[in-house]
């Protein structure tokens, strides 16, 4: 899957969520799943937001990550290096592989939005 598919699928999702303040900010609520290879499934509900970066790529941060154990589970996620897409439920899907942390490898995060909110 290419850059633009993953940012075509991340304005989707934003779009037909809703995600975007009038002040073009792009904060919410959602359900978080992340699956790796080498931990049990995390599931647990987290503020996160889109901005962009150099340009065109969208960036996703779960924002209010302190609960969630980093050196187990991702929690940036850059459409130039993972593969964005939106499920049959309307959730986004991101796939990817931590090559810098073997303890992550490769995973998938589901994402269900919750509303938008404030950071």
């Amino acid at each position: 899957m290419s850059e633009d598919t993953s940012n075509s699928a991340a304005r989707k999702f934003i779009e037909a969520n809703k995600l975007m303040d009038k002040y073009s900010n792009i904060v919410f609520k959602g359900d978080v799943t992340i699956e790796t290879e080498h931990s049990h499934p995390y599931n647990g509900v987290h503020k996160l937001r889109f901005h962009n970066e150099h340009y065109s790529a969208n960036v996703l941060d779960i924002h209010d990550s302190d609960t969630i154990n980093k050196f187990k589970y991702p929690t940036n996620f850059q459409t130039v290096y993972q593969e964005y897409s939106i499920n049959n439920d309307g959730d986004l899907v991101i796939t990817g592989e931590h090559t810098d942390n073997p303890k992550i490898g490769k995973y998938t995060v589901t994402i269900t939005q919750l509303g938008r909110t404030k950071l």
